[in-house]
């Protein structure tokens, strides 16, 4: 039943996505202005907001975030609350401006699922329908399950991935401002100053010398990062045995060994796509190769989050990179190879969509009993 209601959602949003983009009438009406092509887009969009804002305990951090929320909602409103809480100031802030027109939970997490995929809307900008459709099937399979359990961070996480394209188009302004918004909403968001000085260095492109060639950083990186867990992957099974010898128990420490391996999975058609459509088209876009490069630290993260918390929680921003990675591929192919990269991507990732979170349990959103 589950599956029924996840998938019909998401097959409700490409058929309006189909309509509004092939349509000759509202086709007209996205030329007009950005304003109603942001309309048409949260329309489409409407299936997986309903989803998400009229939930009830579906998702595993669910009843923490209606705490938080009925918390702030007794608490007296002031500058001490929301620079001095438990939770980001963003956060507090965005429920002092939905507890301005409702004391409901669900209202609040209408406006959090709207300014979620106004994100969306703004990264599939004026975009074709095979791309719209690729992504906001992406973005449903890889981020709107977690997006309903770690809802602050998922929320930071697809701004991140707006401001990345804004740092690859290189709008500074747009850049820091949502970076900032990001920060306000977690903290976890600091990772993109890593991010600003990995593209600094790429820019610069370091190399290193190797067999009398000069190889760059980045690709020498790149086999380093895909090969990691042989490596990584041993020390950690090391750990793991002494912390159950001295009974070590952290927050920040934690065996979580097959959710962890089964999302460095993410990075399998992402390092295929990239070897097949460099080679086979000659493609040399310095934006996709960045993009691709920092999608495989995700490889190295999900190593290490086996047992440290830290990087699982980081490189959530990685493995949601391949939605960014897919995109820029299919800019620059004709539309037959475009279909190829959807196809293959809703194979792949339908039937990790469903072992994942279906079989395995994760995020803590099956069954969806809501409705």
């Amino acid at each position: 039943m589950s599956l029924i209601v996840y998938f019909s959602s998401i097959l409700a949003c490409i058929l309006l996505f189909y309509l509004f983009n092939t349509n000759s009438f509202f086709l007209k009406i996205r030329k007009k202005s950005k304003i109603w092509e942001y309309i048409l887009n949260m329309v489409c969009f409407l299936p997986l907001i309903f989803l998400f804002t009229v939930r009830e305990n579906v998702g595993t951090d669910y009843l923490s975030y209606e705490k938080t929320f009925n918390k702030l909602l007794k608490q007296p409103k002031s500058l001490k609350i929301i620079f001095v809480n438990y939770v980001e100031p963003g956060w507090v802030l965005l429920t002092y401006f939905s507890l301005l027109f409702s004391k409901s939970f669900l209202l609040f997490k209408l406006i959090i699922s709207i300014l979620f995929f106004t994100y969306v809307s703004k990264i599939i900008e004026y975009s074709s329908f095979t791309i719209k459709f690729l992504v906001t099937f992406l973005v449903f399979t890889i981020m709107f399950l977690p997006f309903m359990n770690i809802t602050r961070q998922m929320l930071a996480g697809i701004i991140i991935l707006y401001a990345l394209l804004k740092l690859l188009d290189n709008n500074y302004k747009l850049v820091i401002l949502n970076v900032l918004g990001a920060l306000l909403i977690h903290k976890s968001s600091l990772i993109f100053f890593f991010i600003i000085l990995a593209y600094y260095l790429y820019q610069k492109k370091p190399y290193l010398i190797f067999k009398n060639q000069k190889i760059t950083l980045f690709e020498f990186g790149e086999y380093t990062m895909i090969l990691s867990p042989l490596i990584i992957i041993p020390i950690v099974m090391v750990l793991i045995y002494i912390i159950k010898i001295f009974n070590i128990n952290s927050y920040y420490i934690y065996e979580n060994t097959n959710v962890n391996i089964n999302f460095m999975l993410y990075s399998i058609p992402v390092i295929i796509m990239y070897k097949y459509f460099v080679n086979k088209f000659n493609i040399n876009d310095e934006k996709i190769k960045f993009i691709y490069y920092l999608s495989l630290i995700n490889i190295v993260f999900q190593s290490f989050g086996i047992i440290i918390l830290f990087f699982d929680r980081m490189s959530i921003y990685f493995y949601s990179m391949c939605i960014l990675f897919f995109k820029l591929i299919c800019e620059k192919v004709e539309k037959r190879e475009q279909w190829k990269v959807l196809l293959s991507n809703i194979l792949f990732f339908s039937m990790y969509f469903i072992i994942m979170f279906l079989v395995l349990g994760g995020q803590g959103c099956f069954p969806y009993n809501t409705i």
